[in-house]
This record gives C-alpha cells, sequence and structure tokens, in this order.
C-alpha cells in the first residue's frame, strides 16, 4: 500500500477552512492524503478549527518554518493573501515540498516564471488550484478546442 501523501496547510482562513475541510473528508474516505499541519498567523483562526475537524494543537503552528520542518509534509497547499503567494511557494519549494497555491498564483508574471523553473530544477511539482477547473463545461470547452472545432 501506497503511503497518503501529508499535506500542510497554510492559511486558515475562509478557504484554507473549507480546504481543511476536504482534506480532513479524503483523509476518511480515500486515505491516500493525509492533513499534517495547519499554518496561520491568526491564532483565534486556527483554534477554531480544533473541534470542528478534530485537530490537536500539536497540527497548529502560527509559523510557516514550523509547518515547512515538519515530518510527513511533503506537500503544501497555500490559501493566504494573493500578495503573499510567491514568497511561501518560494519558501515552500526551497525547502523541497510540492506546492499547490490558490489563484491567482502570483501577482507578477516574471515571479510567475521564476517560481515555474524553480519547481523545474528542484524536481518539484507547482500547480495553480482553480475552483472550476475540474467543472464539466470547462472540460467539454477543452475538447472542443482540442478538436479545433472553432478555430486555433
Amino acid at each position: 500500500m501506497v503511503s497518503p501523501v501529508g499535506v500542510g496547510v497554510i492559511g486558515a482562513g475562509y478557504w484554507g477552512t473549507k480546504l481543511i475541510r476536504e482534506y480532513r473528508s479524503a483523509e476518511k474516505s480515500k486515505g491516500n492524503v493525509k492533513l499534517v499541519k495547519v499554518c496561520d498567523s491568526s491564532l483565534s483562526a486556527l483554534l477554531a478549527h480544533r473541534e470542528e475537524f478534530s485537530i490537536y494543537d500539536g497540527m497548529l503552528t502560527q509559523r510557516v518554518h514550523d509547518l515547512l520542518a515538519t515530518p510527513g509534509v511533503s506537500a503544501v497547499h497555500i490559501a493566504t493573501p494573493n500578495r503573499t503567494h510567491y514568497a511561501l511557494a518560494k519558501m515552500a519549494l526551497e525547502a523541497g515540498k510540492d506546492v499547490l497555491v490558490e489563484k491567482p498564483m502570483i501577482l507578477r508574471s516574471s515571479e510567475a516564471y521564476e517560481l515555474v523553473d524553480l519547481a523545474a530544477s528542484l524536481g518539484r511539482v507547482l500547480h495553480v488550484g482553480h475552483i472550476f477547473r475540474y467543472n464539466s463545461a470547462l472540460r467539454e470547452a477543452a475538447q472542443v478546442l482540442r478538436k479545433r472545432a472553432i478555430g486555433e
């Protein structure tokens, strides 16, 4: 059996709460992922998740470096304010983690290219989350484009 992917979520606000819920659900139903650590600068945001998601205090941190140094965290999901995405993604990649960052990935295209190159040079995954990425309407549109039914 393959070990579950250990995930650390950075950001426990509105969107981070949704991610924590999904990771906990996937952990229970599929067993291919394990929420290992949750990080947020707001202690109240972190503590609000203890009971709802059965998270013990050792899974919570206000320090990104603690999350990145946690054994078992091999992937990081970033759900923080847009202006922080670049620095957090770069830190995570440099710490040897695969990264899923919510959209927009970065606010400057030059920084996006830098992160893509960094991930490639380190052999790490860098992926951008998007709420509609797996939407059936978008899959159909992609198929139409692949068939060149409406041009290039």
